[in-house]
């Protein structure tokens, strides 16, 4: 079988869309320590920020607010849920 070499380009596509990912992901994991740690209102976006390492302003490059973070926290609870085995 003959593969494609992949360009350079399709590369860091790649690349980027892990990172984009990753940082997103630890975004949730700080949020969900935050949450259960000091509950929702007393969480800040600079606290999540600070707790997954990248600045407030790459934070809401990911996210408009703290809700949606919630939002995701609840969502990836639920599917977990419904992953467990009965």
């Amino acid at each position: 079988m003959v593969t494609r070499p992949t360009s350079k380009s399709e590369i860091k596509r790649r690349l980027g869309e892990t990172q984009v990912a990753a940082t997103r992901q630890g975004i949730v994991d700080a949020s969900e320590r935050l949450f259960l740690e000091q509950g929702l209102e007393h969480t800040t976006m600079a606290d999540i920020a600070r707790a997954a390492q990248i600045t407030t302003v790459t934070l809401y490059r990911y996210f408009p607010g703290r809700d949606p973070i919630a939002f995701e926290v609840a969502a990836r609870k639920m599917r977990a849920i419904a992953a467990a085995p009965r």
